[in-house]
């Protein structure tokens, strides 16, 4: 894991790396959140370093994904990815098992 990426380099990544995902721009993705046109752009280019968490979950609406997955590191969102598989191919009675153990433990 690398430790040495601050929480704003963290967020840039991510917020690049979903909006080629989704075969889009800043642009576009500023426009579909309901924020300024160059407010995404701001954001990656780190021309705004302190960006409002409103704006973010906007952001993350846009790009159909939910606020966290913006600020988990590329190791992170593996690990996540990994443990939804695993869970999603459990049988539905272990699954359902797994979920109320969970649910107890909160």
């Amino acid at each position: 894991m690398n430790t040495n990426k601050d929480v704003g380099e963290i967020l840039v990544e991510n917020i690049t790396r979903l909006i080629a995902a989704r075969n889009t721009n800043a642009a576009a993705t500023s426009i579909k959140a309901n924020l300024g046109q160059t407010a995404v752009y701001d954001i990656v280019t780190r021309k705004s370093l302190n960006p409002r968490v409103d704006t973010l979950a906007k952001i993350a609406n846009a790009l159909d994904c939910q606020l966290s997955d913006l600020f988990l590191t590329q190791e992170q969102l593996q690990a996540r990815g990994e443990i939804f598989s695993l869970f999603e191919a459990l049988p539905d009675d272990a699954r359902s098992a797994l979920q109320a153990f969970l649910r107890a433990i909160e």
